[in-house]
């Protein structure tokens, strides 16, 4: 649920650790062009519909908490796995 963001990202981790990083690119291409063709076909009312309730959260801010902002909240935590994986 939007309640449990550690438990999202915990599952989804898990369930792909042990892809390849070819499959991992492969899948973030893939996901990269779905959502920007998606984007690209709404317009600005229909990205400020609030989906499930009136005082659930926008499309818009939807789509930046799964995408732009998402990769920017765990941004140091990648960057510093990365140099630990390194070392």
């Amino acid at each position: 649920t939007w309640e449990d963001f550690d438990g999202l990202n915990e599952r989804d981790y898990a369930a792909a650790k042990e892809q390849s990083l070819t499959d991992v690119r492969r899948e973030a291409s893939e996901s990269y062009e779905a959502i920007t063709s998606t984007v690209d076909a709404m317009s600005d009312d229909e990205l400020a519909v609030r989906p499930e309730t009136a005082d659930g959260p926008s499309w818009s801010w939807i789509i930046g908490a799964n995408t732009y902002r998402h990769y920017k909240e765990h941004h140091k935590e990648m960057e510093a796995w990365w140099e630990e994986k390194d070392a």
